[in-house]
C-alpha cells in the first residue's frame, strides 16, 4: 500500500479510501467471528475512518478550486470543515464503544474467541496504517493540507490502538488457557476503552485545530515573526499590525507598514513587494497583502518636507534651496501656479503653503516663495537657427568665454512671438562638480540676457569634455 513518486493530494486520499474499505471489512469480519468488542471497536473506528477519508477526498477536490465570486478567499475552508465533521463522528463512536465496554464489565459477560485470524487482521491493520500514515504525512507536508494531516495523524494513532487490541486479545487468550489468569477475561473490554480514549485524545486535538482555523485563530507567535520580517526590509519605518487567517492549506496575511511620506508611489509599491518577499521566506504559501501608510522619516530633509507638503496641497515646486542663517533655516522655492489665477488668489495659495511649512518645522525662520506661471505643455515655436547665423556666433562667443574655448558645439534658436528661445550644448571638464556646472550655466544665461536682445528661455545642456 506504500505510495511513491509524486504525492498528489487526490491520489493519496483515494488510496487511503481503498485501504479504509479493506481494513473495515477485515476487522468487522474478525470481530463478528470472535465476539471481540475491541475488534468491533476497531471496525467501527475504521468505518468512520472510511467516512472521514471520503470526506477528505471530497474536501481536497473542492479546496483545489480557484477563488470565485462567492469564495473570494478560495475553497480551502472545506478541508477544515471536513476535519471538524470527522472529529464529531469519531467522538460519537468513542462514546458508543465506552458505553458498550462498561456494560460488558458490569454484566460480567465476555463471550470472546481470540483466534489466530483476529491477531492476523490486527497485524495487517498495523502494516497498512503505518504505510498510509507515512504517505499521507508526506503529502500533507508537501501540499500544506490540514485534511491530509488529520488523516495521517489518525492512522498513526490507529497503530497504537491496534496494539492495544492485540494486547487485549492476548490477555483474553491467556485467561482462557491459564486458569490462574482468569481475572484477565475482561481485558478485551478494557482494551476497547483504551482504544476509545486514544481516539478521544486525538479527536480533541484535531477538533481544537479545526475550530481554531474556522474561527480565524492565528498561529501563536507567527504574527510577531511576520512583523519582524517586515521591519527588516529597507525603506520600512515600522510595521505595527498583522492580521492572519488560515483557509485550508493557505495562510492569508494582511500587514500595515509605514514608509517615508516623501517616497513616491512607485517607490512605496516596490517596498511593499519586498515586504511580501520577506514574508514568503517565513511562510512560503502565504497570500500577503501589504497596506502602506505614510510616516515621518527621522532623516527627512527640509527640502523633502517642502516637496511633500506642496504635493499634499496639489502644488508643484522646484528649485528648492535651504540655507542656515544663524542656526535657523530659510527656504527659497519656486512655486508653479495656474497662469490664469488672479494675483491675490495666487498669493494666498503661496501664503498657505508657507504657513504649512512653518507649522511643520520649528527650525524654519523664513520661507521665500517665487511664483511662476509655467508655459503650456506644447507651445508653437519656429526653428530659426538656419537664418540666425550671426546670432549663433554671438551665443557661442559668450558661452565659450565662460565655459572654455570651443566648449559650445551646438546652438538652436526658436522663435516664440517676439522672443528667441535658446538651447545650447556645451562641454565642461569631466571632473567638474555638478554644483559648479550649474553656477557656470547660470552665469552664461545672465551674460546672454545682458548682451543680447529678445532672449526668452535659455536651456544649457552640459556634457563632459572628452
Amino acid at each position: 500500500m506504500a505510495i511513491t513518486g509524486s504525492l498528489d493530494k487526490q491520489r493519496v486520499a483515494l488510496v487511503s479510501v481503498l485501504a479504509a474499505v479493506v481494513l473495515t471489512l477485515m476487522k468487522l469480519g474478525a470481530g463478528l467471528a470472535t465476539g471481540s468488542l475491541g475488534l468491533l471497536a476497531e471496525a467501527a473506528h475504521s468505518g468512520l475512518d472510511l467516512v472521514a477519508t471520503l470526506m477528505t477526498l471530497f474536501a481536497v477536490r473542492i479546496a483545489e478550486r480557484e477563488p470565485d465570486d462567492t469564495h473570494t478567499y478560495g475553497h480551502g475552508r472545506f478541508e477544515n470543515l471536513a476535519a471538524l465533521v470527522e472529529t464529531v463522528l469519531l467522538l460519537a463512536t468513542c462514546t458508543w464503544v465506552i458505553v458498550e465496554a462498561v456494560g460488558r464489565l458490569r454484566s460480567g459477560q465476555h463471550h470472546l474467541d481470540p483466534s489466530v485470524w483476529a491477531f492476523g487482521v490486527m497485524l495487517v491493520s498495523i502494516a497498512v496504517d503505518w504505510s498510509r500514515s507515512r504517505a499521507l504525512a508526506r503529502a500533507a507536508h508537501e501540499h500544506g493540507s490540514q485534511a491530509l494531516e488529520a488523516d495521517a495523524l489518525h492512522f498513526s494513532t490507529d497503530i497504537w490502538s491496534s496494539v492495544v487490541v492485540i494486547v487485549g486479545l492476548a490477555l483474553v487468550w491467556l485467561a482462557r488457557h491459564v486458569p490462574d489468569l482468569a481475572f484477565l477475561a475482561p481485558a478485551d473490554a478494557y482494551a476497547a476503552i483504551g482504544v476509545a480514549l486514544i481516539v478521544v485524545f486525538v479527536s480533541a486535538r484535531l477538533g481544537w485545530e479545526t475550530i481554531s482555523a474556522l474561527t480565524d485563530r492565528a498561529p501563536p507567535g507567527l504574527a510577531d515573526e511576520i512583523l519582524d520580517a517586515a521591519r527588516q526590509v529597507d525603506g520600512v519605518l515600522g510595521a505595527e499590525r498583522a492580521r492572519l487567517r488560515r483557509a485550508g492549506n493557505k495562510l492569508f496575511a494582511d500587514l500595515v507598514v509605514s514608509v517615508s511620506r516623501t517616497t513616491t508611489f512607485a517607490g512605496a509599491h516596490a517596498i511593499a513587494d519586498r515586504v511580501e518577499e520577506q514574508v514568503h521566506k517565513r511562510v512560503p504559501n502565504a497570500d500577503v497583502v501589504v497596506h502602506v501608510e505614510p510616516g515621518v522619516s527621522p532623516v527627512e530633509s527640509a527640502a523633502e518636507q517642502v516637496d511633500f507638503l506642496a504635493r499634499q496641497r496639489g502644488l508643484h515646486v522646484h528649485d528648492v534651496r535651504v540655507r542656515d542663517v544663524g542656526g535657523k533655516l530659510e527656504v527659497d522655492l519656486h512655486l508653479e501656479l495656474d497662469p490664469r489665477l488672479p494675483l491675490a488668489e495666487a498669493h494666498e495659495t503661496a501664503s498657505q503653503l508657507e504657513r504649512d511649512l512653518m507649522a511643520a518645522n520649528d527650525q524654519l525662520g523664513a520661507v521665500n516663495t517665487h511664483m511662476e506661471a509655467p508655459a503650456e505643455e506644447v507651445t508653437p515655436e519656429g526653428d530659426v537657427t538656419a537664418i540666425s547665423g550671426p546670432l549663433v556666433e554671438q551665443i557661442k562667443q559668450i558661452a565659450d568665454r565662460l565655459a572654455g574655448p570651443n566648449a559650445t558645439h551646438e546652438v538652436r534658436v526658436y522663435r516664440s512671438r517676439d522672443l528667441r528661445n535658446l538651447v545650447i550644448h556645451a562641454t565642461f571638464g569631466a571632473d567638474v562638480s555638478l554644483e559648479r556646472v550649474h553656477e557656470l550655466s547660470s552665469e552664461i544665461e545672465r551674460a546672454l540676457r545682458a548682451e543680447l536682445d529678445q532672449v526668452g528661455t535659455v536651456l544649457i545642456h552640459a556634457e563632459p569634455r572628452q
